[in-house]
């Protein structure tokens, strides 16, 4: 069975009248007279919300039959009105996140709304209810670069059909016994998810009773089965939802179900809340396959201002806002942290507001770290063979210990505090070994251990970036990051960023700093706005430097926006402060080439470590990017972090020592929990790395270590602490 959630309301008590904010999820009415909302703001149902990230929230919602209204939020609690004047009708575009009605004679002469808005790629894409004359209505179709200046794709009247829609729209049937007979029309709820490759839409037909359709594009829609399916208090098929059974249900005969909207849950399945007419409450529905539904519980909870249980919200209790009938619809619910969040309608008896409830999502850290856990376990007595160098291979671990953050250990030591410590980490070069049978894995858990008491840290989302971090270079090991002296506009420079955007400023030297906290969450360096071609990306090392790879993760904002991510560049080197200060994109001069090529999008898990080799063996101070455009988004180019790296060798000494004083109390302290590894020989050490595939070998030679080169078979020390 799917997951059940207890919904609670977060406040719903009617907000003052304001043409501006909401607060605590909920937009009211305004106080002025001719604006869109007000007298109603929502209508009956219809809100899509979706959170661009962590610090952008963009909502969509009808107004008293004037059309489609937008307001935005930094939090998903407090709303921003973007613009509440009635705009002119038009049959081509809106403005202000507004969906303006149509013309006459137009399907959309009259909105009620019922906005139905995905984010696909870089492309808002909203289903919203149009109607004509006597009411008759068919869902039309809307898209967007930025979810704010919307182009209608055809508001033309189609034909009726049993079977199909085109441009985006779905007309409804004219077919006696149908469940969208359009002699009334496509009532009061869209809801449209991407589930894969595949658009799908569940919808309300004039009869009140819940269909399916689906299209491979997103305008070209097959209906699934329009036949009205028998009355029934616990399921539905063909991706229908039939009115219910029993008399006193929240959804039985007559007006049945209204509004709705559908998710996909963790698991895989799909989770739909729908509107009783009867009850005038939320009533839940879930489905393995989103064509077989079962209802979880159609009765009407009792009244509440808190939670209802199986999953369904319940009217307000007498003078709340939502005491008299909830409405619902569109695309309402979405996924913040730990949360979900429902934004719905409550009528109070002469006005409709909206207002919001929240829903914990189960934890499920407790099987996953199990799992790690044992991951950690096995590798713990497969890694002794390959730590009889532990007290020196230790030291590597904790110089590099932010790996986990990074998915790769070139990045400064949160225990040193030191941005520039040195890389090495020596789980890549034993990943491979033979006697290691869990590969990558095996080397994440020990570097975990190596660094930290609890062995359970290590993360998927890490091993992944251990095992592509593997497959890019055979000989990782052996770069080291170096960054500018200071993370400030001083010495990292970019032609534009983002001071104007919710949740901005985004430097360019957020990028470049290895510890900038948000960088999983939102982007670290952002363009400025509507900004996307000829960019500059300059870097002030303080001193000359060798660089021969670079490291970096693309930028995406929360997941999403993976677009945005720099596409092609060029890469250069100078000494001449003049050509680092220069962030005309045209001016190459006193810059020297040294790679060209793509940076590869991000997938969308956050951090998604890549690497490029640089073919130098000049010493630069200053390196120059130039950026030329991203992959596809009209908006902004973004990268989440961006580091140069060196050869280890090249390490000044002031730079190792530091690096080796922070990590020798680690060695210490580690040295002291794993004497079963200390106690192995060096020789076994030597082995143990043959065995690797690594081109470097290591021993440790009293208080130094060194590694080898086992093609030209010398040694050179690494690190000699005294």
């Amino acid at each position: 069975m799917a997951t059940v959630y207890t919904w609670t309301k977060y406040n719903n008590v009617a907000e003052a009248n304001s043409d501006t904010t909401g607060t605590d999820g909920r937009i009211p009415l305004s106080s002025t007279a001719g604006k869109c909302d007000s007298t109603n703001v929502g209508s009956y149902g219809g809100v899509s919300v979706i959170k661009v990230d962590s610090t952008h929230y963009i909502m969509w919602y009808g107004c008293n039959g004037n059309g489609v209204y937008c307001s935005t939020s930094s939090d998903g609690l407090t709303w921003t009105k973007k613009n509440t004047t009635i705009p002119n009708a038009s049959d081509t575009t809106g403005t202000d996140g507004r969906i303006p009605e149509g013309t006459a004679g137009k399907a959309d002469t009259d909105i009620w709304g019922h906005p139905a808005v995905i984010l696909d790629g870089s492309t808002y894409k909203m289903w919203y209810l149009g109607q004509q004359a006597g009411d008759i209505g068919q869902i039309c179709y809307a898209y967007s670069d930025d979810g704010f200046a919307w182009t209608k794709n055809n508001n033309s009247i189609e034909s009726y059909s049993d079977t199909t829609g085109t441009n985006g729209r779905i007309p409804g049937s004219n077919t006696a016994g149908k469940f969208d007979q359009g002699t009334q029309y496509i009532e009061r709820g869209i809801t449209v998810i991407k589930d894969g490759s595949t658009y799908k839409c569940w919808y309300v037909g004039a009869t009140f009773n819940i269909g399916y359709a689906t299209s491979d594009d997103g305008l070209t829609w097959t209906k699934y089965n329009i036949t009205i399916e028998a009355a029934s208090d616990t399921t539905g098929t063909n991706g229908r939802i039939p009115k219910g059974s029993t008399a006193g249900r929240n959804d039985v005969a007559g007006a049945g179900l209204t509004g709705l909207t559908v998710i996909k849950d963790t698991d895989g399945s799909y989770l739909m809340w729908y509107v009783g007419w009867t009850g005038k409450t939320i009533t839940h529905a879930y489905s393995d396959d989103g064509l077989t539904w079962t209802k979880l519980d159609n009765s009407v909870p009792a009244a509440s201002d808190t939670s209802s249980t199986n999953s369904r919200i319940a009217l307000g209790t007498n003078t709340k806002g939502d005491d008299t009938r909830i409405y619902s619809g569109g695309n309402s619910i979405i996924t913040d942290g730990s949360i979900l969040r429902y934004y719905y309608c409550g009528h109070d008896g002469a006005t409709v507001r909206i207002y919001m409830a929240t829903a914990d999502i189960p934890d499920e850290s407790s099987s996953s770290s199990s799992s790690s856990m044992s991951v950690s376990s096995s590798s713990s007595s497969s890694s002794k063979s390959v730590s009889s160098s532990s007290s020196s291979s230790k030291s590597v671990s904790s110089v590099s210990s932010s790996s986990s953050s990074l998915g790769y250990s070139e990045s400064s030591s949160s225990k040193s505090n030191s941005s520039s410590s040195t890389s090495l980490a020596y789980s890549e070069s034993s990943s491979s070994s033979s006697k290691s049978e869990s590969s990558s894995s095996t080397s994440l858990a020990y570097s975990e251990s190596s660094s930290s008491s609890s062995k359970s840290e290590s993360s998927s989302s890490t091993s992944l970036a251990y095992s592509e971090s593997s497959s890019s270079s055979s000989s990782m090991d052996e770069y080291e990051s170096v960054y500018p002296p200071m993370q400030n506009d001083t010495y990292v420079k970019a032609t534009t960023h983002d001071t104007t955007s919710a949740g901005s400023p985004w430097w360019q030297y957020y990028a470049t700093d290895p510890t900038y906290p948000n960088v999983t969450s939102t982007w670290a360096w952002s363009t400025a706005e509507k900004t996307y071609t000829n960019q500059k990306f300059n870097i002030d090392l303080g001193t000359l430097r060798t660089v021969k790879k670079i490291y970096y993760s693309n930028g995406n904002s929360g997941h999403l926006f993976t677009n945005a991510g720099a596409k092609d560049y060029n890469f250069y080197g100078t000494n001449s402060a003049t050509a680092f200060a220069n962030l005309d994109y045209a001016d190459t001069t006193d810059l020297t080439l040294l790679s060209t090529g793509s940076f590869v999008q991000n997938n969308g898990s956050g951090l998604d470590p890549h690497y490029i080799l640089v073919t130098n063996n000049v010493g630069y101070r200053y390196y120059v990017f130039r950026i030329a455009n991203n992959y596809g988004r009209n908006w902004n180019i973004a990268i989440n972090r961006i580091e140069l790296q060196i050869l280890v060798g090249e390490s000044s000494s002031s730079e190792s020592s530091s690096s080796e004083s922070s990590s020798s109390s680690e060695s210490s302290s580690s040295s002291e929990s794993s004497s079963s590894s200390e106690s192995s020989s060096s020789s076994e050490s030597s082995s143990s790395s043959e065995s690797s595939s690594s081109s470097y070998d290591f021993e440790l030679y009293g208080y130094t270590l060194l590694y080898i080169n086992r093609t030209d078979k010398y040694w050179t020390p690494l690190f000699d602490r005294p």
